[in-house]
């Protein structure tokens, strides 16, 4: 299982880099969440144990 979206960042660096990089502030707008091989694979919902 793995972890996908942006990773915080401390306060201090998200000031000092969205005055340095262009559009920085955009990756704020992707949702996190966790992703592994079972939701790659569509297993997901009510299945049962052994699917």
């Amino acid at each position: 299982m793995s972890v996908v979206g942006p990773r915080p960042e401390r306060p201090y660096f998200v000031d000092q880099f969205k005055e340095d990089i262009p559009k920085y502030m955009v990756k704020h707008h992707v949702r996190p969440g966790i992703t592994g091989w079972t939701q790659v694979c569509v297993l997901r919902g009510d299945t049962s144990i052994r699917d």
